[in-house]
C-alpha cells in the first residue's frame, strides 16, 4: 500500500512539472507568435509604403518606363507617361518590339537585331548583356499617330536576380524632339 501511495505521489509530481512546464512553453510560444505577427506586419506596413512609393513615380515621372518580360512582352507595370509618348494606353501585355519600333524609321533588319538581343538577354547571365548592349539602339524617330516624326532616347538596363541573371529588361523612353528642335533653331 504503501508503495502504491508512493507511486501517486510521484506520478501527480511529474504531471504537475510537466503541466507547468508545458504552461511555460505554451506562453514562450504565443509571445514568439505575438513578436512573429508584429514583425510581419511590420513587413506588410513597410512593402506597402514602397509599392505606393512605385506607384506614385510610375505615375508622375515625366519619362517612359516599362520592363519586358520573358516573352517579350510589356509588363504591367510601366510609367503612366509612356502612355504619352506613344499615343495609346494600350501598352500592357503588347509586344515591345511592335510598341517600341512598329511606327519607326527603322529597317526590319535593326528591328530584328534588337529583338534578337532582348531575346537573347532575358533568362541569361547579366555578361550576356554586357557583351550585347552596344547592339541595342539609343535613339530613333517615331512616326505618331498625327504623322509629327518624334526623336526618342532608349536607356537599356538588365534586372538580375541575386544570382546575375537577367529577369527582366528595363526600357527608359525620353522625348527629346523639343530639345532637338531648338537645338536646330540656335
Amino acid at each position: 500500500m504503501y508503495f502504491l501511495i508512493s507511486m501517486l505521489i510521484v506520478a501527480s509530481r511529474t504531471f504537475a512539472n510537466t503541466f507547468l512546464e508545458h504552461k511555460l512553453h505554451a506562453k514562450k510560444l504565443k509571445i514568439a507568435n505575438e513578436n512573429l505577427e508584429k514583425i510581419v506586419s511590420d513587413r506588410s506596413t513597410e512593402l506597402r509604403r514602397k509599392t505606393n512609393d512605385v506607384q506614385a513615380i510610375l505615375e508622375n515621372i515625366p519619362q517612359g518606363v516599362l520592363t519586358i518580360t520573358t516573352d517579350n512582352k510589356i509588363d504591367s507595370e510601366y510609367s503612366k507617361y509612356l502612355e504619352t509618348i506613344f499615343e495609346t494606353s494600350q501598352v500592357s501585355n503588347q509586344s515591345v518590339t511592335d510598341f517600341l519600333f512598329g511606327r519607326s524609321n527603322l529597317a526590319p533588319d535593326q528591328v530584328s537585331q534588337i529583338d534578337g538581343v532582348m531575346l537573347s538577354c532575358i533568362g541569361q547571365s547579366k555578361l550576356n548583356f554586357d557583351f550585347n548592349s552596344h547592339l541595342l539602339l539609343t535613339e530613333y524617330e517615331l512616326k505618331s499617330k498625327t504623322g509629327k516624326i518624334k526623336s526618342l532616347e532608349l536607356n537599356w538596363a538588365p534586372i538580375c536576380n541575386d544570382k546575375k541573371m537577367i529577369e527582366k529588361l528595363m526600357v527608359c523612353v525620353r522625348d527629346v524632339s523639343d530639345l532637338k528642335n531648338l537645338a536646330a533653331e540656335s
